[in-house]
């Protein structure tokens, strides 16, 4: 994702994306659905549906609050540097409280912003969907992805818009499906990891992942792989393409944790601190034509791309000492809470 948020079309880009319809938005939702699955189940057995669900709530907010801070900082460099995104070239012809009322419904979607608005359509479907899955009713769950899924490919409808200049690149509408799909692999995680970790799975994985390939391959030499393949709308190839690679990257991952403990280790701690990495990608990529330019061929663009990958790490680090800095402070704020209640009863 930081090559091609970065340096797209450049040679690191090429060697980074071998199979062009397996890339870092595939993986990022992917994930983020299996594991979001795999803790409100967990929150729903021990603390209730609805704590589960307000969890999720709580978490879109977040996201919701960083589009918003992300989509103004995207304005404040278009109207005050000699570098403008093309989708914010009008901006200057909009009033202030007509800005202030598209970032609030989500409407300035730029190009690798706009997948944090698609974030809070997805955790929205994610809240509703807890009661049923906690009931055991995911068929419900897939059916009604798979309709959603199927109105958005046939209207070309699910899109936010990206003010003033038009709509956003990806359809939250049609990449629901996959991160419903990791949604329900997540919650019943306890039953399919022994399955997705033996030798049928791997084989399924590589040869379907091949024949999906090669099928691809074939279409795009007819012109005919775009419906099929389409990243905006994720077509159903690159739904079967991501579900394939996650399968037999999760089983390398848990080879090399096994023998290389100590090289997975930085790789586990940057994907638990996902969004904060995710934020400083995109804050880079605002900024970075400030300094270098617009040009994500060059050797200097690559560069930084490398530097920004190395950042990650460092960045998930202090995000985790402050989540644990802050979680502190608020047992000691309980405690004492606790404690002060405790003398006014007596």
């Amino acid at each position: 994702m930081v090559i091609g948020h970065i340096c797209l079309g450049s040679t690191l880009w090429r060697i980074a994306h071998p199979v062009p319809w397996v890339d870092g938005a595939s993986g990022f939702i992917l994930m983020a659905g299996l594991v979001l699955g795999m803790v409100s189940r967990r929150r729903a057995e021990t603390a209730g549906v609805v704590r589960s669900q307000i969890r999720l709530a709580r978490r879109m907010m977040l996201l919701y609050v960083s589009q918003i801070a992300l989509g103004a900082l995207a304005i404040v460099v278009a109207l005050t540097t000699s570098y403008s995104d093309p989708s914010l070239a009008k901006t200057s012809e909009t009033s202030a409280a007509r800005m202030l009322w598209w970032l609030a419904t989500l409407q300035i979607n730029p190009d690798y912003i706009d997948i944090l608005s698609v974030y809070v359509a997805l955790l929205a479907l994610a809240v509703v969907w807890v009661l049923p899955m906690s009931r055991g009713w995911w068929p419900l769950v897939v059916v009604s992805s798979a309709a959603l899924y199927a109105a958005a490919m046939a209207l070309n409808w699910g899109r936010f818009p990206n003010r003033p200049s038009g709509w956003g690149y990806l359809n939250a509408a049609a990449w629901q499906a996959l991160f419903c799909i990791a949604f329900v692999v997540g919650w019943y995680w306890s039953r399919l990891r022994d399955p997705l970790r033996g030798r049928a799975a791997l084989a399924a994985a590589i040869g379907g992942g091949l024949l999906v390939g090669v099928a691809g391959a074939v279409m795009h030499q007819f012109g005919t792989s775009r419906a099929f393949f389409d990243k905006a709308e994720c077509g159903l190839g690159r739904i079967l393409l991501a579900l394939a690679a996650f399968v037999v990257l999760y089983q390398l991952m848990r080879l090399a944790s096994a023998h290389t403990p100590a090289l997975v280790a930085p790789i586990a701690l940057v994907g638990s601190r996902s969004l904060a990495c995710f934020i400083t990608l995109t804050v880079v990529v605002v900024l970075l034509p400030l300094a270098i330019g617009d040009h994500p061929s060059s050797l200097a663009t690559q560069l930084a791309a490398v530097v920004t990958m190395l950042g990650m790490y460092p960045v998930a680090r202090a995000r985790g000492a402050a989540g644990t800095a802050l979680n502190h402070w608020r047992r000691r704020r309980v405690g004492t809470a606790q404690y002060a209640a405790g003398v006014n009863h007596e």
